[in-house]
């Protein structure tokens, strides 16, 4: 996963946390003790510090380690999960006939 797909990962949780949390930006402010226009940049572009990071999941009740678990994109949009599941597709289609072929793929797999 290269820094873009991070950043807007980060983007899309900070979102997600902040909207689920039903605090006002305000509030969200005052608790992270940081300009009420911070956090709204925060939402609008996702770029946070660390620290504030931190803060923020302090405020929202969620640990550090779960949101950083959640940060790495699910694996159904990475280009190797796509063929993964491409090919698994098509062993599951063989025919029985091609039993043989089952055989030499697997033991291409061991």
């Amino acid at each position: 996963m290269d820094k873009t797909e991070v950043d807007l990962r980060i983007h899309e949780l900070i979102k997600t946390y902040v909207l689920s949390s039903g605090l006002s930006n305000s509030e969200l402010a005052r608790r992270c003790d940081v300009d009420r226009a911070t956090v709204g940049r925060w939402l609008k572009s996702g770029n946070i510090s660390r620290n504030n990071l931190l803060k923020l999941c302090k405020v929202l009740g969620i640990s550090q380690a779960t949101f950083f678990e959640v940060i790495e994109l699910p694996k159904e949009t990475s280009t190797f999960y796509k063929k993964k599941k491409v090919v698994i597709t098509k062993i599951e289609s063989l025919p029985q006939k091609d039993a043989a072929l089952l055989s030499a793929i697997d033991k291409l797999l061991s």
